[in-house]
């Protein structure tokens, strides 16, 4: 019972050990976009003071309320602490892992 869990998180460090370890990350259009928009949104920030809710430039106004960070405590306020010691991808496969753990468990399924 206590053995998988750590084989796990072994396994997923092993796997993706270019992101966890070497702080890498995929590159594509869409990353590339994203820090495009964030350089857009803290230009503004700056001359402005305030925070901005959408994007005027982008596709003649794209949202990105969604991005602020929340005042509350949640998953994903907690995982974006431990950000900066590993990577966020490594966490959430260690969640996700860890709920199949115990969501076999629940259903009394062993594994052997």
């Amino acid at each position: 019972d206590y053995v998988f869990p750590l084989i796990i998180a072994i396994l997923m460090v092993v796997l993706l050990k270019p992101m966890v370890l070497d702080g890498l990350s995929p590159q594509g259009v869409d990353v590339i976009a994203s820090k495009g928009q964030t350089t857009q949104l803290k230009e503004y920030k700056n001359k402005t003071g305030e925070t901005p809710l959408y994007n005027p430039s982008l596709f003649g106004g794209m949202p990105v309320y969604f991005r602020i960070s929340p005042k509350a405590i949640s998953i994903d306020s907690l995982f974006s602490y431990f950000d900066k010691i590993v990577s966020n991808i490594f966490l959430w496969y260690i969640l996700g892992g860890s709920g199949v753990f115990f969501l076999c468990r629940f259903f009394l399924i062993k594994l052997k």
